[in-house]
């Protein structure tokens, strides 16, 4: 089943909170010493959505209504594209099975720098909305590719192709071994699979004095691994 793309617009009204979940296991002994298991290689995340309902026209509140409904709440996944243009490091692509070479990378934006975004060097600076410059030494305009930690440059980037919109790679004469692990670091915007973690959406209605009314919808999305 080919998954539905959380809407782009309209944008969040507020900061919206991101929550990264790992696992581990610590079991505590009677000496005192602890013993820690990690179970999760990567991190499940949680973004927290809010939206001024107020601000919005009647086509945008109705297209958020009518994504959950048709999702039925918590029951159907979707690919979700983060709000943010950032540098992620050590993201998950996928398993090499010795004979695929065309693997999405887990966001879209990633092989130039765009306006709005970062530098991956230097200290990642930044260019402000307004437009204000603050000069890094470098751009890096290709995510750059691992397998089983070891960096691989033989590979062509393609903008856009992938499932949802996704970025893919496809490499070249290198095929990724049966069972290795792909990853990712780059600057551009997260996708991740996802559900709507709850099968309720929370409105919040704010009334000050008579004359003044604000009302928030709130929006929870779950990360849920697709291997």
């Amino acid at each position: 089943m080919t998954l539905q793309i959380y809407p782009a617009i309209p944008k969040p009204s507020y900061a919206y909170v991101m929550e990264h979940q790992l696992k581990t296991v610590v079991t505590d002994f009677e000496s005192g010493t602890e013993q820690r298991n990690r179970r999760w290689r990567f991190p499940k995340r949680t973004f927290m959505l809010i939206y001024k309902v107020m601000e919005l026209t009647a086509t945008e509140r109705d297209a958020l209504y009518e994504f959950y409904q048709n999702r039925f709440g918590s029951y159907e996944l979707f690919w979700y594209f983060d709000f943010q243009n950032r540098k992620w490091i050590d993201q998950y692509v996928g398993r090499g099975d010795g004979i695929e070479q065309t693997f999405d990378l887990p966001g879209y934006g990633t092989g130039a720098f765009e306006e709005g975004g970062f530098l991956t060097e230097a200290g990642d600076r930044l260019i402000t909305e307004a437009g204000d410059v603050i000069v890094g030494d470098s751009l890096v305009t290709r995510p750059t590719i691992y397998v089983d930690g070891v960096e691989i440059e033989d590979y062509s980037f393609h903008e856009g192709t992938g499932e949802g919109g996704a970025d893919q790679i496809i490499f070249g004469l290198y095929t990724p071994a049966l069972g290795s692990l792909i990853t990712a670091d780059f600057t551009g915007y997260l996708r991740i699979q996802g559900r709507f973690r709850d099968d309720k959406l929370t409105e919040e209605l704010i009334v000050s004095d008579p004359n003044k009314r604000f009302e928030n919808l709130s929006v929870s999305i779950y990360e849920v691994r697709y291997t």
